[in-house]
């Protein structure tokens, strides 16, 4: 998962601590076929400008789901009891090979002839997977009164909250300055020792670029 999606699930649920009055909950799941920034899209775009389709690698997979899936397995997700103050986590089904999807494509698109594939590998980008992984390895999951919906539970320690992190995270960008260090260190809590008892400012001091 990827820095930002877990900067946001750790706000939904500092949220509920401090309004508890409210329902927060968040949802958790893979790629959505045809939504904006997929890879559907992209690969359809590349195809209409005659250019290859880039793939990273050739054993990278992920998972999906269609839009109507998503929506509707968002919104039952969303009226279970379990997730309040909590997150949810939808059945993916098995993980797709991105390079089997760039063929297909092709293959219905009439692009792949004379045995080419017309595809470029463009390497994996810093930080990013070759395999999808939608738990962390301190991470669990239990089941729902849904077949399709589960709740992730961790066996990580709560540490600094994230709230007040996210202020200095808006102004060093405004400043135009790195704020990965500022999320990361906020993101790696409960694994560092003295994390825990870490002071948001602390974070801040000991990651903002000087």
């Amino acid at each position: 998962m990827g820095a930002t999606k877990r900067a946001a699930e750790l706000v939904v649920l500092e949220a509920q601590e401090r309004h508890p009055d409210t329902v927060f909950a968040a949802v958790r799941f893979g790629n959505v076929l045809g939504s904006n920034g997929s890879v559907i899209p992209i690969f359809r775009k590349l195809l209409a400008e005659g250019k290859p389709l880039t793939v990273t690698h050739p054993d990278a997979t992920r998972y999906f789901m269609t839009i109507p899936e998503a929506v509707q397995l968002i919104l039952q997700a969303s009226i279970l009891p379990d997730v309040r103050g909590r997150i949810a986590m939808l059945e993916m089904g098995e993980p797709v090979r991105i390079l089997d999807l760039a063929r297909n494509l092709l293959e219905l698109s009439g692009a792949r002839r004379d045995g080419e594939d017309h595809i470029v590998f463009t390497g994996l980008r810093p930080g990013e997977r070759l395999h999808e992984a939608l738990t962390a390895p301190h991470e669990q999951t239990l089941r729902t009164a849904h077949p399709k919906v589960r709740i992730v539970t961790t066996s990580a320690a709560r540490g600094v909250p994230i709230l007040p992190v996210i202020g200095h995270i808006e102004t060093a960008l405004e400043r135009g300055e790195d704020a990965q260090g500022i999320l990361d260190a906020v993101l790696d809590r409960g694994s560092r020792p003295g994390a825990a008892d870490a002071a948001p400012s602390d974070l801040v001091s000991a990651t903002a670029p000087s």
